[in-house]
């Protein structure tokens, strides 16, 4: 799996247009995987994704983990739509109202909503949603976090958003290993932050790390990735990369790309 991140911050960054973006700061958080997958139509991810040369008419698939506003912008995921000649739209089924689609727009899309533990195809990849630890205020809709599957065995969780695991998920996280795993980061350095319920911490983070590895639900050679970090919850970012290296976990940066 190869992921190219087209925003990795927390909504607490100004939203800005992309010529006014300098080096350093975050966009909200969307990636594409193997250039066919998208993983949130954030606000700012199109417009990056062009500055940085991406052909994204290879695009098939997009998945909406919720409809959180920087998560979620209609334009950006109508520009996608139009730039590949129209997507499979995966979303949790409660959260399909809120697209706010007319009949015309819709056309651009084939909609397959989702239910938790529900299976998707998209690529060489089987894709099952799970229940994310967070809420969207206002809407029935269950966040979702994403495990992609390989046909060659490989496995990856894509929680980009949400709190230390819900039951559900993470009893079905134990029955299975991983070959990578993205982590929302939104919170830094901190112990009493009230955030707890929808958002990680590094000590939360330190503890999920430590029960994964002795329960051996990563593989040899697991990457693991912070994204969705908070401007003002962190340190300067060499003492957050560092604080996060010790846990293994990599800080994820827009326009970075990584294999898995």
């Amino acid at each position: 799996m190869k992921i190219l991140f087209l925003g990795t911050g927390a909504a607490d960054w100004p939203k800005k247009e992309e010529k006014d973006m300098k080096a350093g700061e975050r966009r909200f958080s969307s990636m594409l995987i193997d250039g066919k997958i998208l993983l949130d139509a954030a606000p700012q991810s199109f417009a990056f994704a062009k500055r940085l040369g991406t052909d994204l008419s290879e695009i098939t698939d997009c998945f909406i983990t919720h409809t959180h506003s920087d998560h979620y912008d209609k334009q950006a995921l109508l520009a996608f739509a139009k730039e590949c000649g129209g997507l499979r739209l995966h979303l949790h089924r409660l959260a399909v109202e809120r697209l706010g689609l007319s009949d015309a727009e819709k056309a651009l899309f084939d909609i397959r909503p989702m239910g938790i533990f529900d299976d998707a195809r998209a690529g060489s990849y089987t894709v099952t949603a799970c229940s994310a630890n967070h809420l969207v205020e206002n809407s029935p809709e269950q966040p979702l976090h994403f495990i992609f599957e390989g046909e060659e065995g490989k496995r990856y969780l894509l929680g980009g958003d949400g709190g230390l695991f819900t039951a559900r998920t993470w009893e079905y996280m134990r029955t299975l290993q991983f070959d990578g795993i993205l982590f929302d980061a939104t919170v830094g350095d901190s112990d009493d932050d009230f955030r707890l319920g929808t958002h990680n911490s590094i000590p939360m983070l330190r503890l999920a790390t430590a029960a994964m590895r002795r329960g051996k639900m990563l593989r040899e050679g697991a990457t693991l990735i912070a994204t969705h970090l908070a401007m003002t919850l962190h340190a300067p970012t060499e003492e957050t990369e560092r604080l996060f290296s010790a846990l293994g976990i990599t800080v994820a940066y827009d326009g970075m790309e990584i294999e898995l």
